[in-house]
């Protein structure tokens, strides 16, 4: 297990799409903090319920946090032993979009990483075995275009691998969950 820190130069936009003709969320951002009912639609959710709970659990009303993006796959690695990953990625901010200063998300991050670590500790003791599991935090310059704000993210990016696609999926369900863990305890930015 990894988790670690970093910080993307390039920024991420965030534009507020509408619904198309069928009644989907287009190719663009979707609020699903005021909109969880299109959880189910978004493309990236159709078929991993495990992205569909997190995203509901992140998007909960009266948190403070919500999720601008997420995505996942497989992929194959170099590794012989641990030869499939499955990566994801989920991006996060705070719902008040005001308050996504650079100070804010890096104490998220902080915060994230410290809670993370003992997250996925507690759930390999109780399974009994080594998680390879690799996250990294990466906080972003993000501009907020609805809002008219230069703000920032954090892009939480997960990474389990192991010898075939079920296993993959099972431990990186474990990343999931430490992850829904964490983000319970955040109490939200103390006066950043």
């Amino acid at each position: 297990m990894s988790i670690a820190i970093s910080e993307h130069a390039e920024i991420f936009h965030v534009p507020y799409g509408s619904p198309n003709n069928e009644g989907t969320p287009d190719g663009s951002y979707v609020d699903i903090k005021a909109n969880p009912e299109w959880i189910f639609v978004l493309p990236s959710c159709i078929g991993w319920p495990e992205i569909q709970r997190l995203l509901r659990f992140i998007n909960v009303p009266f948190t403070p946090l919500m999720s601008l993006a997420a995505d996942q796959g497989f992929a194959n690695t170099e590794n012989p032993a641990r030869p499939i990953a499955l990566t994801s990625f989920v991006i996060l901010c705070l719902a008040d979009i005001l308050s996504n200063s650079k100070p804010t998300i890096t104490n998220l991050a902080n915060f994230l990483k410290d809670h993370l670590s003992d997250e996925i500790q507690n759930i390999a003791n109780r399974q009994k075995r080594k998680l390879y599991l690799q996250v990294r935090l990466e906080i972003q310059p993000t501009l907020f275009h609805h809002h008219h704000f230069e703000g920032w993210s954090l892009m939480v990016l997960i990474a389990a691998s192991e010898q075939d696609e079920r296993q993959a999926r099972q431990t990186w369900i474990f990343g999931l969950q430490a992850l829904e863990q964490a983000t319970t305890h955040y109490p939200g930015p103390k006066g950043d």
